[in-house]
């Protein structure tokens, strides 16, 4: 499905806000919504001609992952916003340094707007795996909790 509408990409780029433009791509959106989506709602969107709208595509659960997929991808640099911030204030930098950590308060300024546009998704999370009433995690009849116990292991064969 995500090869077919052509949003099945090795990377993406986030990028600042603008008024026409926003900071997180669609195609980004349609391929974590594909993932996210249950069974039922993935079969009847291949069935379909295409995929909905982006304001269908950011509901509240396509949200959070994106956030704590950049909240990641920014812990992975050596130093913070903040600290970047103060290094530059401090105007002591030898003029390439000064140049790279320009680029790399740049890039986390693009992470935190795109965390800041994701935290307002409000979509229904109904279609989805881990937000509606086919709750994989939770309180589904036959379903265990991620953070329910299973109990010793019984020896024996299974029956």
């Amino acid at each position: 499905m995500a090869e077919r509408e052509g949003i099945f990409d090795d990377s993406y780029d986030l990028s600042h806000p603008g008024p026409e433009r926003p900071s997180i791509p669609d195609e980004l959106l349609a391929l974590i919504y594909l993932i996210l989506l249950d069974d039922q709602s993935l079969k009847a969107l291949c069935d379909s001609d295409g995929l909905p709208s982006r304001s269908k595509l950011c509901t509240e659960v396509v949200g959070q992952v994106l956030v704590t997929v950049i909240q990641l991808r920014e812990k992975e640099y050596a130093t913070s916003l903040e600290k970047d911030e103060t290094l530059l204030s401090t105007g002591n930098l030898p003029h390439r340094i000064a140049m790279a950590v320009q680029v790399r308060l740049g890039e986390k300024a693009v992470l935190r707007a795109a965390i800041s546009e994701a935290i307002t998704f409000t979509g229904s999370n109904k279609r989805m795996r881990l937000g509606g009433k086919n709750d994989l995690v939770g309180e589904g009849k036959g379903k265990r909790s991620i953070e329910e116990p299973t109990g010793p292991k019984k020896k024996g064969r299974f029956r």
